[in-house]
């Protein structure tokens, strides 16, 4: 028995009741309204799309609807014992945050036809599941206000990072890096040793929320020298990037696949991005759109680098930027082909 209901399952509050299909909801998430422009392919081909909350707390019959499940959510299970079936598996956050998914992937993506996860779970997902390596969806350019600020009308430098604990704390958690490393990479930590090496320098501005006090765990000398170089938070990434020659780039962790909106906020921008993260970026990105963090030594270096770069220089780096985001290769991480990815897989299901 076939039928026209697909389920986002989701434990995201602000996508709960539907919300997420909104598209001035979802654009507020990083990678979130690649699911909106899925739910209107879905529904001009005569889906049904809900939530899960939604079709649970409406009683709504679900036999044999198909599930796309972020994470996992409280209603997982329910949907399957209604009849629901778990066709896709899709993840966008990184192995430290969400660790006891990752922890417990391999169980997990069995349940599931298809696993739409990043490079680095391939060894970790069931040989149950099909993988297919997946992309932080991203924004076509031609939906971004572009930004061409003239080289001396740019700060220096800047880097954009909230207030927040991002370390292995609690016990569960570091038994399970115990077991597999990659649970505990973070690279926050980093960030907040460049903010303390860069912060004398005038033309270094910091942004982002919640410096209003000292977090416990983060050093007394490095919540100071945030303080003396930042901005406030901000309201259009994009448009503050836009201000400075170089941007500090850092992922939340470094995983095979894991490239997210952060790269391409600088390139919007024409900002410089000082990239690390995923060890894989030059097989997706070009060398010459970014600085490659991995061959500095020191913070000394890099800084000793940025000097030495001319406006010559930066309007290579600038041209290199825009002839990516105008190829072909830019589609892998195109919102739209996720989204038809993820409509496909459903398709196939329903044949």
């Amino acid at each position: 028995m076939k039928t026209n209901i697909i389920i986002f399952d989701t434990s995201n509050v602000p996508f709960l009741d539907n919300r997420i299909f909104i598209p001035d909801v979802s654009k507020k998430y990083p990678g979130a309204n690649c699911i909106t422009l899925f739910y209107n392919m879905a529904s001009a081909l005569g889906y049904k799309v809900y939530t899960s909350d939604y079709v649970i707390n409406n009683n709504i019959d679900i036999y044999n609807a198909n599930v796309i499940t972020e994470i996992e959510s409280p209603w997982t299970n329910l949907l399957v014992k209604r009849g629901a079936k778990l066709t896709l598996l899709v993840c966008s956050e990184t192995p430290s945050f969400a660790w006891k998914f990752y922890s417990n992937l391999y169980k997990i993506s069995s349940k599931y036809k298809y696993s739409f996860l990043f490079k680095g779970t391939e060894s970790k997902v069931s040989n149950l599941t099909n993988f297919q390596a997946a992309f932080f969806p991203q924004p076509d350019i031609s939906t971004f206000k572009r930004y061409n600020k003239p080289w001396s009308d740019r700060f220096f430098l800047t880097l954009l990072n909230s207030n927040q604990i991002r370390r292995v704390i609690k016990p569960a958690h570091i038994l399970a890096t115990l077991k597999d490393k990659t649970l505990k990479e973070e690279l926050y930590t980093l960030r907040l040793k460049a903010i303390e090496f860069f912060h004398n320098n005038s033309n270094f501005h910091l942004y982002g929320r919640n410096w209003d006090k000292k977090l416990f765990g983060i050093p007394k000398r490095q919540f100071n020298a945030a303080l003396k170089c930042y901005k406030g938070a901000v309201e259009d990434k994009v448009e503050t990037l836009s201000n400075y020659k170089f941007t500090i780039c850092f992922e939340n962790a470094v995983f095979e696949g894991y490239i997210t909106e952060k790269i391409f906020d600088c390139f919007y921008a024409n900002s410089i991005p000082i990239y690390y993260g995923a060890p894989d970026i030059c097989d997706h990105i070009p060398k010459d759109c970014f600085i490659d963090f991995r061959k500095f030594k020191s913070f000394d270096e890099l800084n000793d680098f940025l000097n030495s770069i001319s406006e010559q220089e930066f309007d290579k780096y600038i041209s290199a930027i825009n002839m990516f985001l105008e190829s072909t290769e830019f589609n892998k991480f195109s919102e739209i082909t996720f989204a038809k990815k993820m409509l496909n897989a459903i398709q196939n299901e329903n044949i």
